[in-house]
C-alpha cells in the first residue's frame, strides 16, 4: 500500500498596501513557463502537492473501474492541516490511523531531486520588560509613524542563505540611527508577521520633540539611502517613509529602554549558523531566523516587548546550541526566553524501499536519474516519522520559487514532470 501526502494550508501574505481577502481566491497569472500571483502568495505550497495527488488519481478512477486495482497498489491519500503553523494535523496521526508504511511526500521544491531529509524547526519567544513613562504634554511633541517596506523576505528555511535584509533588524538600526539626531522615545514597534518568514515590513511609531520634526524626517531619507545602496542586489524595493502619527496616550519607552531594545535585537542570532561539509557546497546546516518583534501593554511604568524567533538545524544537539545562544542573549539584557514546537529532524531510512520505488518510476517516466538533496525546510516528514516509527518515506515536488512571499510561482513545465513521474510510481510500472 502507498501513502499520498500534502498539506492543504498555505502562507497567506500580500505586498505591502495590497489588501486581500484570501477567502474569495487568489487572482493567478501566468508569465512564460510560470504561474503566479504578483500580489500575493500563491499557494503553490502545497497547493500542487494536493492538485497532483487528486489530478493523478482522478486520471487513474477515469480510466479504470473505480472497484479496480489492477495496474497499482492500493493508495491511501493524507492531506494534512496548519502545516505552516505548528503541524498539528502530521501531530495528530497515530500509528494505527495509516496501514500503508510506503509515504511519497509531495511538498518539496525542486524538480529533479528527491528529498531524503529536512532539518527540525523550533520556535523561541523573549520577552523584556522595558521602563516607560507618560509622554509628555502634546504641546510639547509629536508622534510619528516610520516605516520599513518592500523587503523580499521569504520562507526562513529555504531562503536563509541568500544575504536578504531583515525588517526587525533594520528596524532596530533605524532607531539608534535616529536617537543620535533626535530626543527619540520608542511608543509601538511591530515588525514581521510569521515564525516561518523573513520579515518583510516593519512600522514604528516614535515621539519627539516638535523641534526635532524636520531632522527626523532629514535622518529617514539618509537612512533610506543607506539600506538601499546596502540591500540593492537582495531588496532593491526597501522603502522607508515617515509620517505624522495620531496622538497617543500610551507610555513612551525611555530613552535607555528604546536603545537595549534596539542593541538586543541586532545581539540576536539570524541568518546561518552552520553549513554542511565541504563548505562550498553552500548546504545550510543550523540557522536562525529573527522573525518578528511587537509591543504590547500600556503603561505607566513599564511595557513588554515580545520577540519571535525560529531555528532549524539538521541535528537536534545543533538547535540546542542555537537555543542556548538565543537564551543568553536575552538574559544580558535582562529578558526572558521561552521555547516550543521541538519539530524533529528526518533523514531517511537506509535501504529505503520506497526510494528505490521513485527512482525506478522517474527513470521510467523521464529517462534520467534524479538527485538527491537534504532540505533546510521544514517537512512533515519528521513529525510522521516520530508519530509512525516504521514509516518509509521520500518527498519530491515540482519546482517552486519565492514560498511564503508574494509574487511565488511554480513552474508548469516541471509539474508536467512530476504528474509523469507520479502516474508512473504508483502504476505497476514503479515497481
Amino acid at each position: 500500500m502507498i501513502v499520498l501526502q500534502a498539506h492543504q494550508d498555505m502562507v497567506c501574505e500580500a505586498r505591502s498596501g495590497v489588501v486581500h481577502d484570501f477567502s474569495t481566491g487568489i487572482a493567478v497569472e501566468t508569465d512564460g513557463d510560470w504561474l503566479t500571483s504578483r500580489d500575493t502568495t500563491l499557494g503553490a505550497d502545497d497547493g500542487m502537492g494536493i492538485a497532483l495527488i487528486t489530478g493523478v488519481c482522478g486520471a487513474i478512477i477515469d480510466s479504470a473501474p473505480v472497484s479496480s486495482s489492477a495496474g497499482h497498489p492500493p493508495l491511501e491519500l493524507l492531506f494534512t492541516a496548519n502545516e505552516e503553523a505548528g503541524m498539528s494535523g502530521a501531530r495528530g496521526l497515530t500509528p494505527g490511523f495509516l496501514r500503508g508504511r510506503l509515504l511519497l511526500n509531495l511538498d518539496s521544491e525542486r524538480e529533479g531531486f528527491f528529498t531524503v531529509g529536512c532539518a527540525g524547526l523550533r520556535f523561541a519567544e523573549i520577552s523584556l520588560e522595558a521602563r516607560s513613562i507618560s509622554p509628555p504634554g502634546r504641546n510639547a511633541v509629536a508622534a510619528f509613524t516610520v516605516e520599513i517596506r518592500g523587503l523580499a523576505g521569504g520562507h526562513s528555511g529555504t531562503d536563509i542563505h541568500r544575504g536578504r535584509a531583515n525588517a526587525v533588524i533594520l528596524a532596530a538600526r533605524l532607531l539608534l540611527f535616529l536617537a543620535k539626531r533626535c530626543d527619540l522615545h520608542l511608543v509601538d514597534i511591530k515588525a514581521g508577521s510569521a515564525p516561518n518568514m523573513i520579515a518583510r515590513d516593519a512600522v514604528l511609531t516614535v515621539s519627539i520633540p516638535v523641534s526635532d520634526a524636520d531632522t527626523l524626517s532629514a535622518a529617514v531619507v539618509a537612512a533610506d539611502g543607506r539600506f538601499r545602496d546596502e540591500f540593492a542586489l537582495t531588496d532593491p524595493q526597501i522603502t522607508l517613509t515617515c509620517g505624522p502619527a495620531a496622538a497617543t496616550s500610551a507610555a513612551v519607552f525611555t530613552a535607555e529602554a528604546t536603545s537595549r531594545l534596539s542593541e538586543l535585537l541586532l545581539a540576536l542570532p539570524h541568518g546561518v549558523l552552520r553549513v554542511f561539509d565541504p563548505p562550498d557546497r553552500g548546504i545550510v546546516h543550523t540557522s536562525v531566523n529573527l522573525a518578528g518583534c511587537e509591543t504590547s501593554g500600556a503603561g505607566p511604568s513599564a511595557r513588554t516587548v515580545r520577540i519571535f524567533q525560529s531555528f532549524r538545524g539538521a541535528a537536534s544537539e545543533d538547535m540546542d546550541q542555537a537555543g542556548k545562544r538565543i537564551e543568553a542573549v536575552a538574559k544580558l539584557a535582562g529578558a526572558r526566553a521561552s521555547f516550543s514546537g521541538d519539530h524533529l529532524p528526518w533523514i531517511a531510512k537506509t535501504g529505503s524501499a520506497v526510494h528505490e520505488r521513485a527512482v525506478r518510476a522517474y527513470r521510467k517516466a523521464l529517462r534520467t536519474l534524479p538527485r538527491e538533496e537534504f532540505a533546510h525546510g521544514m517537512l512533515e516528514c519528521g513529525v510522521i516519522a516520530d508519530r509512525i516509527p516504521d514509516m518509509d518515506m521520500v518527498s519530491t515536488g515540482p519546482t517552486i520559487e519565492g514560498p511564503h512571499a508574494p509574487g511565488e510561482r511554480v513552474s508548469v513545465s516541471s509539474t508536467k514532470r512530476v504528474a509523469e513521474f507520479l502516474a508512473a510510481f504508483i502504476s505497476a510500472g514503479g515497481r
